[in-house]
């Protein structure tokens, strides 16, 4: 049910037509059966139909195999992405209990949570929420809520949680006007709040009834109800006057802009993100992805998901592919624009098969071919391009190390950011390319903490990624602070083997805790108690813990800033990033420094190396 003034929302799941729960339980029986699990089965069925037909498929399930369907998916998979299966299979009223009592667990409050899921609800989603919740946990809601809240806040929610509201629809204009007069006399008009009037008026009201007292609020004061709260109130309940006031007006842009705060900044909620997400795609989710690109222009997709700009190109003929490019470089001068058109929009993949038919249909090498008719940072491109991505990548890590000095700034873009599985194909490729282990070479040109820390990472010591342990996060954000704030100098050993061994999802947590204990972000810390490449390499992985996008999107602007271009960096990030998320690092170089990154790079190049690049970044 939706129960907001407006126009009629548009959810992103609906119930699936024709529906075989026998089917589905036998699909989902499969992916899990056996050596590995097919995640992209599981996803394919559940998050296409309707909760409903999920708990169809649950119930045919222990029917069929005489086993629980969410204890074989939990026995599965992990992580965050358990976390979003777990939801879509949980009924949604007891997914909102959840997240409502988990808000209330432990030490401190998320009245963030608790506000988002109480202030949004209906009368009778709240009754529903209210039967579920005590059925759940055998203690009232309104009782807990009680213990864990205080003020003019709890006595908001309390109203609300009681079930006080006027049943949806329920409108009268002239009651109206009396309510916003209360209103103003309990707010502008006097001096200090009343703030029972608020709640009254706020938690009683049907929310098509305040729709029209906010209209009528403004034409009495001339001041808009947001402005008013925004002058009157403070701390919870402003954030939950408002978030009333906000649904009042556009549940989806509300969500939308919780789902913004979620992924903005450093790091990112999950918790609120996959709640949002899983908890609305049945009611207006459609809505709200409308809403957020309207606000915020850009997609919800993009936000949330890593954006590339080359994918595989469809339909593909390798063997026409190489005869033009044979075409572009035979006989008087190269066609440069022909070799920029296929290889900037193949995937790497598509590429080699190039290079083979080419090799096949000509007895060429097209690699040789191409170095030998283009040059200079283009050809650097190009053939960029033409390796494959962790053979590149070695390539840069070994020149990063080759001659007098260490380019230390390449070593961490590239070691810091790699979870342990591509760390592991980097580290075997590096020593079938050079005959040399990568951990002796890096050894050997770095020192100290510093070493210490990149050994550890290259050793591949680090957690599988989803790998998640709250308790453990709490218990390494208590050893961090105990390493460096809490102590005089630092123990850069407890900071490295943290760093190094936990996941990137971990780690996220582990920073939350510490942010939670001692009231200093980690970069914080980390600026306080670190300098050098130590300093640099410990932020690259908070910043890529937070968001990979961003961080990369800093590195391309140190590249182009300031007198002269680093194109070796340019180009890596570039060429390295293409399948990988540069849509996103074009968004938020957008997003931090205000100009397009094709603006930038078309200002720092030119002739066919700034084409190339162009090109990539999938056109102006």
């Amino acid at each position: 049910m939706y129960c907001f003034f407006g126009e009629q929302p548009i959810p992103t799941v609906v119930p699936v037509s024709p529906f075989d729960a026998a089917a589905d339980s036998q699909t989902l029986r499969a992916a899990m059966k056996g050596f590995g699990t097919n995640e992209e089965e599981i996803i394919n069925i559940l998050t296409t139909r309707s909760n409903a037909q999920r708990q169809q498929i649950k119930s045919k399930y222990e029917t069929e195999f005489g086993r629980d369907l969410i204890d074989d998916l939990k026995s599965e998979l992990g992580g965050k992405f358990e976390d979003v299966i777990i939801g879509l299979m949980t009924p949604l009223v007891e997914y909102l209990c959840q997240h409502l009592h988990d808000a209330m667990a432990g030490m401190g409050t998320d009245e963030d949570t608790l506000t988002e899921i109480l202030c949004t609800k209906s009368n009778e989603e709240m009754h529903a929420i209210v039967k579920a919740y005590e059925n759940k946990y055998g203690r009232p809601l309104a009782e807990q809520m009680c213990s864990e809240t205080s003020g003019h806040y709890r006595r908001l929610l309390t109203l609300i949680v009681t079930g006080v509201r006027d049943a949806a629809g329920t409108v009268d204009p002239g009651r109206a006007k009396e309510a916003a007069a209360e209103l103003y006399a309990a707010g502008e008009a006097k001096l200090g709040t009343d703030e029972e009037v608020f709640n009254r008026i706020m938690a009683h009201s049907s929310f098509d009834q305040l729709s029209l007292v906010f209209e009528e609020y403004k034409e009495l004061s001339g001041q808009t109800i947001e402005q008013a709260i925004k002058h009157e109130m403070d701390d919870e309940l402003h954030d939950a006057m408002m978030a009333l006031v906000e649904c009042v007006q556009s549940p989806a842009a509300y969500f939308a802009n919780r789902l913004y705060k979620a992924m903005d900044g450093m790091g990112t909620d999950d918790t609120t993100l996959i709640r949002i997400v899983v908890s609305r795609s049945e009611i207006d989710l459609g809505s709200i992805k409308d809403e957020f690109e309207r606000i915020y222009n850009r997609t919800l997709s993009s936000a949330i998901t890593p954006i590339p700009t080359v994918v595989p190109v469809s339909p593909f003929d390798a063997a026409a592919d190489s005869q033009t490019l044979r075409a572009a470089m035979k006989g008087f001068g190269t066609n440069e624009e022909e070799i920029i058109n296929i290889l900037t929009t193949r995937s790497n993949a598509q590429r080699q098969q190039i290079k083979s038919k080419y090799e096949t249909e000509f007895g060429r090498d097209l690699i040789d071919d191409l170095k030998s008719e283009l040059g200079g940072k283009f050809e650097d491109v190009i053939i960029g391009l033409m390796t494959p991505l962790v053979e590149y990548l070695c390539q840069h890590l070994h020149d990063a190390m080759a001659g007098m000095g260490t380019d230390e700034d390449t070593l961490t873009e590239i070691l810091c950011t790699k979870s342990n599985e591509e760390m592991h194909a980097i580290v075997k490729a590096y020593e079938n390319k050079y005959g040399r282990p990568l951990a002796e070479q890096m050894c050997s040109e770095t020192s100290g903490h510093y070493r210490r820390l990149l050994t550890l990472i290259v050793t591949g010591v680090r957690d599988a990624a989803g790998t998640v342990d709250p308790g453990r996060a709490k218990e390494a954000a208590a050893e961090l602070y105990a390493a460096g704030e809490a102590k005089l100098g630092t123990d850069e050993e407890v900071f490295n083997r943290i760093m190094a061994h936990s996941s990137f999802d971990q780690l996220s947590l582990v920073f939350e805790e510490y942010k939670e204990l001692s009231g200093q972000t980690i970069e914080q810390a980390i600026k306080h108690e670190m300098d050098d490449e130590l300093h640099d390499a410990m932020m690259a992985l908070v910043e890529c813990v937070q968001s990979p996008a961003a961080y990369f999107a800093n590195r391309l602007y140190k590249a182009m800033d300031g007198m002269g271009t680093d194109d070796t960096t340019l180009i890596r990030i570039v060429v390295s990033r293409s399948e990988i998320d540069l849509g996103s690092i074009k968004d938020e170089f957008e997003r931090i420094y205000n100009r397009t990154l094709s603006s930038a790079i078309t200002s720092e190049t030119s002739g066919d190396y700034k084409r190339a690049l162009i090109a990539l970044l999938g056109g102006v």
